[in-house]
């Protein structure tokens, strides 16, 4: 069962904290306390603190990649699927977002407090697609329009908005 397995790598210390045991492959890496690392589980609680935990050692370290965060969590604590919850956590962080959307545009600047953009939808692209023909049958008649469509996008959030225009050729 998983409390079997669970003992077997885990184990209480004399603050009732459960602490992870250092497994052979972990020797390497470097822990912040010698007893092992705090084990905060799988729960749904515990993902939501990891994701806190994520979001303030992403904001501590000046918004470092995701991958420096989870080793420097995991120098301390411990759970289930810990690097997912941390991607997931970062990817929506709007100054990572930002520089990211300017270093597409400006390949010299890579810092985060460079940017010209203060909020979404300052760098946006649009564009028209089409046309495309479109028929519609009216009683015995078949009548062709033409149709286009506007597509706007978002650079800093990746937001693609799009919608159909009506037809603004004569009829004549």
């Amino acid at each position: 069962t998983y409390i079997s397995r669970l003992a077997t790598i885990c184990e209480l210390d004399e603050n009732g904290i459960v602490r992870r045991r250092l497994q052979q492959s972990e020797w390497k890496h470097i822990h912040e306390d010698p007893n092992g690392v705090i084990f905060l589980g799988g729960s749904d609680y515990a993902k939501k603190l990891m994701a806190i935990l994520a979001i303030i050692y992403h904001y501590t370290y000046l918004h470092k990649a995701h991958q420096k965060v989870t080793g420097q969590i995991q120098r301390r604590y411990n759970g289930k699927g810990l690097p997912t919850i941390v991607k997931n956590t970062i990817a929506s962080c709007i100054p990572c977002l930002r520089s990211k959307a300017y270093r597409g545009l400006n390949y010299v600047s890579r810092s985060v407090q460079a940017l010209a953009t203060r909020s979404i939808w300052q760098v946006c692209g649009a564009d028209i697609v089409g046309p495309y023909q479109r028929d519609e049958t009216n009683g015995s008649t078949t009548t062709s329009y033409k149709r286009h469509i506007l597509v706007v996008h978002d650079a800093i959030t990746s937001f693609t908005c799009a919608r159909i225009l009506q037809d603004a050729s004569s009829q004549s």
